[in-house]
């Protein structure tokens, strides 16, 4: 994971990183008064997440409006 962040463009960059932060925090679990997240937002994050693990390749337009949504 750590290679693949590394290579990735800066956007790309902090998408992953942001899921690894996430990831290792475990969602439920986050404190972050900046940070509200909804069940539509743990959703998107799952669904993001199992996608990334498939393999899927997604353009930084695709994901920027995956990451709007």
């Amino acid at each position: 994971m750590t290679l693949l962040i590394e290579n990735a463009s800066s956007e790309l960059k902090k998408a992953l990183q942001a899921m690894v932060k996430l990831d290792n925090a475990k969602i439920h679990t986050i404190k972050d008064d900046d940070t509200l997240w909804t069940k539509d937002d743990q959703k998107a994050y799952k669904k993001a997440k199992k996608e990334f693990e498939r393999g899927e390749a997604i353009s930084h337009k695709e994901l920027f409006e995956k990451l709007k949504q």
